[in-house]
């Protein structure tokens, strides 16, 4: 088969189709230059986000995606989420909590992966509400049980704002059965119970969302304290008797006296056991001159105390009183701990003391002695119930063992109080047109909330009372800065303020632009996009004010990790925006977003697209001519309309030669010389003249060759 030399195949033919091959298949697999791939971002959208809501805060989950660097989730209070009008957050794993959000507020999520085929399209979008929850169960009841009474204490639950206590004399305390204490503050006293009955008890912490699970069942028994031994002070010996007088601090419900020639006094043969007797005591008849011994012990319901200290006398006049061991030192470290109708006093544990007794008045005059009657063998911490509030209480408190009571303590005291409830925290404003909502979390204590509403300088505009959280504030001025500060109330007074938190009610920002298109050029972008609308096309202080538009060189454009170009926008005629972006780099892919502006603010952000400049490719050459001569033929041409004087362009002249002169038309291969220029001298090999050369020219910049010219011939002679 025979080729025409229109048709003739050079090697440098092939590798130039070969190359427009592989440029068209690169192409179809990488779509428009302007458009990533929609099945790369196919594989790289995260997918199976899960959402879990709770108390102010979401929690996040999806499956993480192959080769990502990171992920950008994007929110908003209003369903249809984008990354165009959703606030940004980023992060490095496939996870995400979302904190600090108003409880019963809807939030929309969507997310993408930033992979090295840029930034996918969004996920599936996903939902969450966090509510405040009830409280958590209460696991740290304990209970303390004393004379008559058990005292029970736990640590505040978050959130709680009350308490409700059910109990029984039985196990299996419920809720629904038991009877039912509201309102208990920790420590709770309950007094008026029977000694040797247990009693079982659980709790349950309350706020406005609920009631907690009841805590495990905790049980307890009140127990009259062991006696503790007297101590015999004094014998008053006369013929045929003695008087003994003695000294007890403790709960005894009687006295019992051995006596007998002979000690160890003990329940044996060994002595006499008088019961029933009180302080002083006269036993009668003695025999003079017959040595006695005595000692004294008492009884209560849990048992029987040890001996006191001995006492030897020999009527008519001899005695001998062995002292008791040491008794305990005085306690120290006495706290009183301030509360609703009931003062709760703690101390340092005194070694070798079995209780305590503690000694107390609400007279503001005169001291405090061991005369007074006591509460005895308490331990500690012990709260002092069924007092008045406002009223000064004082307190001196001794230690008792077998051998006697210990001096009195240092005086402390305390005045019982309804408790002022603390401080508001967790205070978060909401602003938006006209109006701020404020939220915060609830005070233990607290009936009521008072809010005071200044402005910047302290000028003090309104103070609301009897509110709840959320409250919204009204018929404020738009983009004035307002300070808010929460007090909590109940029966006593207010807390101290909160720290001042500062909201500005605006107008409502735009809508964002939409339509984003990015044209390239060279060195240049040109970015268009449709007018971006209010919230209310109405009002008039909701007007567009102007736009921005951000660029960075990597996917994911957003106002905080991008750059503002420093122009501004113009109108065309049919409505659209328009800005050029110039002295760009050639080759290089910028990605952009556009958003608006008006009296309220910056709307979110446009779509994200992006451009790649380049140096568009040379025109054809028009004017190519071949002038044969003698052993060489010159060419010559003008450059392409499309290039100028400053244009950096060289020229590729492609040429083959007639291999023979029949009609077959054979050729050789095609071969190329690059930056030729106008007035080229071509000389073929040795056997140039008579030989026939054929010729192309093409112009090439920045690495982009424009099509070849017409094909133009020359035969080199040897001149006549």
């Amino acid at each position: 088969m025979f080729l025409s030399p229109l048709h003739s195949v050079s090697p440098l033919s092939v590798s130039r189709f070969s190359l427009i091959l592989l440029s068209i298949l690169f192409l179809i697999a990488c779509g428009n230059d302007n458009n990533p791939s929609n099945n790369t971002t196919a594989r790289t959208v995260p997918q199976n986000v899960t959402l879990t809501a709770g108390t102010r805060i979401n929690e996040l989950n999806w499956s993480g995606v192959n080769g990502a660097q990171s992920y950008t989730v994007y929110w908003s209070t209003a369903p249809n989420v984008t990354p165009a009008n959703g606030t940004a957050i980023d992060t490095q794993q496939p996870y995400l909590e979302h904190r600090g959000l108003a409880n019963g507020t809807s939030y929309y999520y969507v997310i993408t992966s930033d992979t090295d085929f840029g930034q996918s399209a969004p996920s599936a979008e996903v939902k969450g509400t966090p509510q405040a929850a009830r409280p958590a169960t209460p696991d740290s009841l304990a209970l303390q049980a004393g004379n008559n009474r058990i005292t029970l204490r736990w640590d505040s639950i978050p959130g709680a704002t009350h308490y409700t206590l059910y109990w029984q004399n039985s196990a299996g305390v419920s809720t629904e059965q038991s009877t039912r204490i509201a309102q208990v503050v920790s420590p709770f006293v309950h007094p008026g119970l029977e000694n040797n009955q247990p009693y079982f008890y659980r709790l349950v912490a309350e706020n406005a969302q609920g009631s907690s699970d009841a805590s495990e069942e905790r049980s307890a028994t009140p127990l009259l304290p062991p006696p503790s031994a007297p101590v015999i002070t004094q014998a008053d010996v006369a013929s045929g008797q003695v008087t003994l007088h003695w000294q007890h601090t403790g709960i005894a419900n009687q006295y019992e006296l051995l006596w007998g020639d002979t000690d160890p006094l003990d329940n044996t043969n060994n002595s006499v056991s008088l019961t029933q007797v009180t302080s002083p005591y006269t036993h009668t008849p003695l025999l003079d001159g017959q040595t006695y011994y005595y000692r004294v012990r008492t009884r209560n319901d849990a048992g029987i105390s040890a001996l006191s200290n001995l006492v030897q006398i020999t009527p008519p006049n001899g005695k001998d009183i062995t002292d008791p061991d040491t008794a305990p030192t005085a306690p120290t470290g006495i706290t009183v701990s301030l509360e609703n109708g009931q003062l709760s006093l703690d101390w340092t544990p005194v070694d070798g003391a079995l209780g305590y007794n503690l000694y107390w008045t609400d007279d503001d005059t005169g001291d405090i002695t061991s005369a007074s009657t006591p509460i005895t063998q308490i331990q500690p911490p012990y709260t002092h119930i069924q007092l008045n509030n406002g009223t000064r209480y004082r307190y001196r408190l001794s230690a008792i063992n077998d051998h006697g009571e210990s001096p009195l303590s240092t005086e402390v005291n305390g005045t019982p109080q309804i408790i002022i409830p603390g401080i508001p925290a967790g205070i978060q404003a909401l602003a938006s047109d006209q109006s701020i909502l404020v939220r915060w979390n609830p005070v233990q204590e607290a009936i009521s909330y008072t809010l005071s509403l200044t402005l910047d300088d302290g000028t003090l505009i309104n103070t609301l009372t009897d509110v709840r959280s959320p409250y919204r504030i009204t018929g404020l001025n738009n983009a004035t800065p307002y300070q808010i500060q929460l007090q909590a109330q109940n029966l006593q007074g207010l807390s101290d303020p909160s720290e001042p938190i500062t909201a500005t009610p605006q107008e409502p920002i735009p809508n964002a632009p939409n339509t984003l298109v990015a044209h390239p050029g060279n060195a240049t972008v040109l970015l268009q996009w449709t007018a971006a609308t209010p919230q209310d096309a109405n009002d008039p202080n909701e007007a567009i004010t102007g736009y921005r538009v951000y660029y960075a060189t990597r996917p994911g454009v957003r106002p905080d990790n991008s750059t503002l170009i420093d122009a501004t926008p113009t109108s065309n005629d049919d409505g659209r925006w328009q800005l050029r972006h110039t002295a760009r780099q050639n080759g290089q892919r910028y990605y952009y977003v556009v958003s608006a502006q008006n009296a309220g603010g910056e709307s979110g952000i446009s779509q994200e697209v992006w451009a790649r400049p380049r140096v568009p490719a040379p025109g054809i050459v028009t004017s190519l001519s071949a002038e044969a001569g003698d052993g060489q033929v010159l060419i010559d041409f003008t450059p392409p309309d499309t290039v100028d004087a400053n244009d950096a362009v060289t020229y590729n002249l492609y040429w083959t030669q007639a291999l023979s002169d029949d009609e077959r038309g054979e050729r050789s291969p095609t071969e190329v010389i690059s930056n030729v220029e106008p007035g080229y001298r071509f000389s073929g090999d040795a056997n140039t003249n008579g030989t026939t050369y054929f010729f192309r020219l093409s112009a090439v910049n920045d690495g982009n060759e424009g099509p070849l010219s017409d094909e133009v011939s020359a035969t080199p002679q040897i001149p006549a």
